[in-house]
């Protein structure tokens, strides 16, 4: 998972300055910065672990019993009593996912917060070009915090529990919905966070000046910038993070507009 990260981040990058010799600006950034590759990777170990999972469930017979009517002595057909039902590893993988979802909400939350801080990003506070009689992207971070919160308050992990059901034979129950459920909800709210971070990072673009992005970050930054204008003086934000969320991210239009500039 790190490696296959810390590809990405690398195919990412190329074409810009950032990937030259010495463009380094500090020895140790932040961890927010250094470890995204192995947070990252994280994520993408547990969609690896989670996507046999749920393809045998997808996949399997679940039913009790399982009737197979081609099979058996004389080609009469087999009955076989089975526990397919029960699905502690989707509960689990699933449970797995959440957990890394949370780790990667809140590098997205320290990032922004990063770039917003005049001395980290050399660039002028909360990244209004007006100055400091300005909020810029501050009040921003505010429902971003709100948002990584719930995220943490979803990913606790689904135990598995008893049951009193069928006089005491069903006496376990796994709570996989409820751990595919909580998923929903966080990759609702990391959408949310992505969205918010993905503005302030192209408002720092905006106010670095003239810089030569990577092929990809360059086509991430023009996509943006045809959903949301620059944030030239204080405005209400709601409205463009919704609209941002919703147009690159719900369904996938940014993972494609990468995929075209990385010719994928």
């Amino acid at each position: 998972g790190q490696g296959e990260a810390a590809a990405a981040i690398r195919a990412l990058l190329a074409g810009g300055a950032l990937c030259e010799p010495g463009a380094a600006r500090r020895l140790q950034d932040p961890l927010s910065l250094r470890c995204i590759a192995p947070v990252h990777g994280a994520l993408r170990a547990a969609i690896a672990f989670a996507e046999p999972a749920l393809a045998a469930e997808l996949n399997g017979d679940s039913s009790n019993p399982v009737v197979l009517p081609e099979e058996g002595a004389l080609g009469g057909g087999t009955i076989l009593s089975t526990a397919n039902f029960h699905t502690p590893l989707v509960a689990i993988a699933f449970d797995a996912l959440s957990q890394a979802c949370a780790q990667v909400a809140h590098l997205a939350l320290a990032r922004a917060s990063k770039l917003l801080s005049a001395p980290l990003s050399d660039l002028p506070a909360t990244l209004s070009p007006r100055g400091t009689t300005r909020s810029g992207f501050a009040p921003a971070l505010k429902p971003v915090e709100a948002l990584v919160a719930e995220i943490e308050h979803l990913a606790l992990p689904v135990r598995g529990g008893t049951s009193v059901s069928a006089d005491g034979v069903e006496d376990h129950m796994t709570h996989a919905p409820l751990a595919v459920h909580k998923l929903a909800q966080i990759v609702q709210r990391l959408r949310l966070v992505l969205a918010v971070e993905l503005m302030i990072a192209a408002q720092a673009v905006d106010l670095r000046g003239p810089v030569r992005l990577g092929f990809a970050t360059a086509a991430i930054h023009a996509a943006v910038r045809r959903v949301v204008p620059p944030l030239d003086d204080d405005r209400p934000l709601s409205a463009d993070i919704m609209h941002l969320e919703a147009t690159l991210l719900a369904d996938g239009a940014l993972l494609r507009t990468i995929d075209a500039a990385l010719g994928a």
